[in-house]
């Protein structure tokens, strides 16, 4: 993906954040896990096979970490 979003910043509030890689970030589970360890702090970066679908997984990771989307 590329850019940094508020989620995946390298840091927060001063401290470095462990960085992961999901392959496959546009499938089911690969967004799934991506939102999980962002929730739990991880700087998370994917892969996607089609940069068109950039857009979709990104959104469908913010919506399932903040569904309401605040």
């Amino acid at each position: 993906m590329s850019g940094f979003t508020k989620y995946d910043c390298p840091q927060i509030n001063g401290k470095n954040m462990k960085k992961v890689l999901v392959n496959g970030i546009s499938g089911f589970v690969g967004q799934h896990c991506a939102a999980e360890l962002l929730k739990k702090g991880y700087a998370v970066r994917g892969s996607v096979r089609s940069l068109s679908r950039t857009d979709e997984v990104i959104n469908g990771i913010k919506k399932e970490i903040d569904p309401k989307g605040n």
